[in-house]
């Protein structure tokens, strides 16, 4: 117990002395607690996908979410200039942004690019005179502006963040904006180069019509979805009529550049919600959502007739090569109401196709046969 008011009056100021460093320990702890919740979090969720537009999906509830942000732009340098451009946003109009762009060096946006350094202006309202992308007007809040940099420290583009109330990027919340400069960056590119990467893996090299490995994959898609809509789904196969015996007459660069005109002819006679396929060595395989049987008929006799027209040339005049088409057509629900039964129709009808004579198109479950003379 201590002796005097004068010894009692100190100890309890040592303890006053010690709270407030518990307390400020206490502050610093949460601070840091919460400073790497948000950098672990924001990264986390940024590198869980493997597509852009997954990726931007996610970029936008990370800035809404975890640091509050009610509206962004994401401003890329344009590969072919020196142009920055909006390349996505949140809670802006995308249809006036798509006109903007920025120089490198003009304005807040070109010093960052350039500079690679943060800018915060914690009250918008105070500045004299701001053009709001290019719009000279007053606006209210707070804005940060971030570069975001590649692993080698280049910038790569410019990440515009507001809020409407003033000064309301916390301390954490800019630092931990600074630490994503670079993953956010980073996760980018990885997802760029896995897709770039997915789609060649799709693609077939010769022809540039998706290979079998789509097919397997999204046939199954297709089909569900005719089947929830009760849409027409209507399955193409299409074989080069006698081509291994063109290969063996006139080379394989003939058979090459066969199989790259029937694919361009392909890709010209269909629509873009077509799924052309390469299905293996000169056969193609078309899926046509929502066509009936005679549309689709129609589209072979398009395709056909526009094979037989084409006249490759290659080290010299071959009037004498004649290249044909055999088709099998099979329809959902026309035909059959079950996918794999779908595509063994399809199959049969070209097999008959090619045992009545080759170059004819025959439909499945019918005594339909066409020859175009």
């Amino acid at each position: 117990m201590p002796r005097s008011l004068s010894e009692l009056e100190k100890r309890l100021s040592d303890l006053e002395y010690r709270f407030r460093e518990v307390e400020n320990l206490n502050n610093l702890l949460a601070r840091q607690a919460r400073e790497y919740y948000l950098l672990f979090d924001s990264t986390r969720k940024i590198n869980s996908t493997t597509n852009v537009k997954d990726f931007l999906k996610i970029l936008d509830k990370v800035f809404r979410r975890n640091f509050n942000v009610d509206e962004y732009a994401f401003i890329q340098k344009n590969p072919k200039s020196d142009l920055l451009t909006v390349s996505h946003s949140m809670g802006l109009s995308k249809r006036k942004l798509r006109e903007i762009f920025y120089r490198i060096n003009q304005g807040l946006v070109g010093k960052v690019f350039s500079q690679k350094k943060a800018v915060y202006i914690p009250d918008v309202f105070k500045l004299k005179v701001f053009y709001y992308y290019f719009e000279k007007k007053s606006i209210k809040g707070s804005l940060y502006y971030m570069p975001v940099l590649d692993n080698q420290g280049n910038c790569i583009g410019v990440i515009k963040l507001r809020k409407i109330l003033k000064d309301s990027f916390s301390e954490v919340e800019r630092s931990v904006l600074a630490s994503l400069q670079i993953e956010i960056g980073m996760a980018l590119q990885n997802v760029e180069k896995f897709e770039l990467l997915n789609s060649k893996s799709y693609v077939d090299e010769l022809t540039r019509l998706y290979n079998r490995r789509y097919y397997n994959e999204h046939f199954p898609i297709e089909f569900k979805r005719a089947q929830r809509y009760r849409h027409a789904l209507s399955l193409m196969f299409i074989d080069i009529d006698n081509f291994k015996d063109i290969n063996d007459q006139y080379g394989h660069s003939i058979g090459d550049l066969i199989l790259i005109n029937v694919g361009n002819f392909i890709q010209r006679m269909t629509r873009s919600s077509d799924i052309c396929i390469r299905y293996g060595g000169d056969e193609f395989l078309i899926l046509l959502p929502e066509t009936k049987k005679e549309d689709a008929l129609g589209v072979g006799e398009k395709l056909k007739k526009a094979v037989e027209e084409m006249s490759p040339n290659l080290d010299g005049l071959m009037d004498n090569l004649i290249v044909s088409l055999s088709l099998g057509i099979a329809n959902f629900p026309e035909d059959t109401i079950e996918p794999q039964m779908l595509i063994e129709l399809a199959d049969k009808a070209l097999y008959k196709a090619k045992k009545s004579g080759k170059d004819r198109i025959v439909l499945a479950n019918s005594v339909h046969n066409t020859k175009i003379e």
